[in-house]
């Protein structure tokens, strides 16, 4: 580790979401430790910055991996700074990472050490503050253990650290240069990892609901929730078809055991003449009612002299087709009292004056009678002789 001055950093701003890359690798790292840097601030490299790799090849000769180098830079680390921060229990470091191998050989994983806090420093890279164990202070004092190895996820694509996830004391450094950064383990997990497991399962989803490889999970259960509706809906239809074919088999068992299938249908038609004969009857009563009507108001037209009597049979023809018309000519009619004498008055055998004498024989009353029901003088004047 560097002894110098303290080179720009780069904190965890508080609130970071820095979207994590799929993880496809796991590695570890070993960087030299010394007695004097044990109490100094931030006081382990975990990565350098910039592109690195194992003198042995990996991660580029590894398996599955198109990455050439692994890397860090500044927008990796805030990533991988964020993910950190979101952990509520700190990263412990370990002997030998044992804290991986305690599930197979049984033994336990005491810590060596507390990470507290991180930084990044622009062409340094990525620092831990650790508080050591009295342990772990003899080992590293003693000489016992001179490297620390941090174990991360990766990209298998891009090599950038998607993930820290412990660290361990070691002995075996792979990796020379660099800051003293060595390449202490590699392990390769055979057991596929949750994120591939996830990957695969999508995938097979994708297949089943006909969509493109391009999907995401959110497209995914999208297009599931449609799918759960669109059954519900049929099989809501489904329940209420088979409740119609209950209720249409209950109906033909109550025939077939002795009811007569003739029986509605003649209740029916039995129903419909009834109806027809109300109809009939409300008919006549209502034509009888209109004639009574026209009748009187023709009456009532002919005595007060809206109506000369040579128009009685046009007047109630015309009601029978169209009472409200006869209403609005007779309303519009304005009764003339020389008309009313002369259907009223005129005494049996006694011609009216004038009577015979054409146009020069109608009153000044009679003209205006006339004009009122849209006639010539002469033809009411023929209408007075055959009155």
């Amino acid at each position: 580790m560097p002894t110098d001055a303290p080179q720009p950093f780069l904190p965890l701003r508080a609130g970071y979401t820095g979207r994590m890359k799929r993880i496809t690798g796991f590695a570890s790292l070993s960087v030299a430790l010394t007695a004097a840097t044990l109490d100094a601030e931030y006081n382990v490299q975990l990565f350098p910055d910039g592109d690195f790799a194992a003198g042995d090849g990996r991660p580029g000769n590894t398996e599955g991996t198109t990455c050439k180098t692994w890397r860090m830079d500044e927008g990796i680390a805030r990533r991988l700074l964020a993910d950190l921060s979101a952990r509520a229990v700190p990263l412990v470091v370990d002997y030998e990472h044992q804290t991986f191998l305690a599930a197979k050989n049984g033994q336990p994983a005491p810590a060596a050490g507390w990470i507290k806090s991180y930084v990044y420093r622009p062409g340094a890279g990525l620092y831990a503050q650790v508080t050591w164990t009295e342990r772990a202070r003899h080992h590293i004092t003693a000489g016992e253990y001179r490297y620390i190895s941090p174990a991360f996820t990766y990209d298998r694509k891009t090599g950038e650290i998607t993930r820290l996830l412990h660290a361990g004391l070691t002995n075996t450094p792979a990796l020379d240069g660099m800051m003293s950064v060595a390449a202490s383990r590699w392990y390769n997990i055979n057991e596929p990892q949750a994120e591939d497991n996830m990957d695969q399962f999508l995938a097979r989803l994708r297949a089943l609901l006909g969509l493109p490889d391009t999907a995401d999970a959110e497209a995914v259960c999208k297009a599931i929730d449609a799918q759960k509706t669109a059954l519900a809906a049929a099989k809501a239809e489904a329940d209420k078809r088979a409740e119609a074919l209950k209720a249409e088999a209950k109906a033909k068992d109550a025939l077939s055991a002795g009811g007569d299938a003739s029986a509605p249908l003649s209740a029916l038609v039995a129903l419909q003449h009834e109806i027809a004969a109300l109809k009939d009857e409300l008919a006549g009563q209502r034509q009888a009612q209109s004639g009574a009507e026209i009748d009187a108001a023709v009456k009532a037209a002919l005595a007060d002299g809206r109506l000369p009597k040579s128009l009685e049979s046009w007047a109630r023809d015309l009601g029978k087709k169209d009472q409200a018309a006869l209403k609005i000519y007779l309303d519009g009619a304005k009764p003339l009292a020389a008309l009313n004498n002369m259907q009223t008055d005129k005494a049996p055998g006694k011609d009216a004056p004038g009577a015979g004498t054409g146009n020069a024989a109608l009153s000044s009353e009679e003209k205006y009678a006339a004009d009122q029901l849209g006639i010539s003088h002469g033809e009411y004047a023929k209408m007075k002789e055959t009155a």
